[in-house]
């Protein structure tokens, strides 16, 4: 009996790093977007500074929605509204979406 074929494991989910050198979570986005092939549209007037590096493994969806959350609670909360048709990020104050 021959043996079973082996499947080839998934590729790894890519890491997205908050680093303390982008200084701001806008920064970071900009960033983000860039190499993800997409368009960051900051639609706050205030950003956040970053106090620490922070990784995120997962799509680029993920991650940006793990960061949306983690500032659901700040002075101004922040919601992401992502247009995947043609690939812009919206980063705009949650309920004004």
């Amino acid at each position: 009996m021959p043996p079973a074929p082996v499947k080839a494991a998934p590729p790894p989910l890519p890491t997205w790093e908050i680093l303390p050198r982008d200084r701001s979570v806008r920064t970071a986005l900009e960033r983000w977007t860039a190499s993800a092939g997409w368009q960051l549209s900051w639609e706050l007037a205030v950003d956040y500074p970053v106090v620490a590096r922070t990784s995120i493994s997962g799509t680029f969806e993920t991650a940006v929605e793990a960061v949306a959350q983690s500032l659901e609670r700040a002075e101004v909360p922040v919601k992401a509204v992502m247009y995947r048709g043609n690939r812009v990020l919206r980063i705009v104050a949650k309920g004004s979406e």
